[in-house]
């Protein structure tokens, strides 16, 4: 042999030398992949529990969503029903007001024909309980009169009926129905 074989031999391959067998390299890959599907599924499961707790989050959101909705709902109901009633008493004020004057009225001409009211606070005997008429529902008291055919009527027939069925309805003792 000659001394340029021998150095053939003994050159150095140039590129990756393998410093592991076959086997070796077998189990660095099962180790690698084992490892990376391990990765894998802890990278899914914290995944599925973030996608679990967002689900949970959302439930609780809608629930509470129709919870406030409904308490709209109710205060809206109730908002209305509200002004319903402030209506029915602003009519009931205006009625109020109306049957005021109008009493007003009446009691001017009555005292200025010289007419002497009943229960005056000098006479002991008008106030004697045997000496009171019995309950009338005021609307009665004055509409009967020859006064009242002079007086222009401020009242409409809805507002009549109206305050006719709350002056029936305190006689009774019944609520008054609006």
């Amino acid at each position: 042999m000659s001394t340029t074989d021998t150095n053939k031999q003994y050159t150095p391959k140039v590129g990756r030398h393998r410093v592991f067998s076959n086997e070796q390299r077998k189990m660095r890959n099962r180790q690698a992949q084992a490892a990376f599907r391990d990765r894998r599924s802890k990278y899914t499961n914290s995944l599925e529990m973030a996608i679990h707790n967002f689900e949970k989050t959302i439930k609780n959101l809608k629930e509470t969503n129709n919870e406030l909705i409904k308490r709209a709902q109710t205060a809206e109901d109730r908002s209305h029903h509200l002004a319903s009633e402030v209506v029915s008493l602003q009519r009931l004020l205006e009625l109020a007001l109306a049957d005021n004057q109008r009493l007003q009225t009446q009691i001017a001409l009555v005292t200025s024909n010289n007419v002497v009211l009943p229960l005056s606070p000098n006479d002991s005997n008008s106030l004697a309980f045997d000496n009171m008429s019995p309950l009338v529902p005021i609307s009665n008291m004055f509409d009967n009169t020859a006064a009242c055919s002079s007086i222009p009527s401020a009242v409409s027939a809805d507002q009549l009926d109206l305050f006719t069925s709350l002056n029936n309805s305190m006689l009774t003792g019944e609520s008054p129905r609006l």
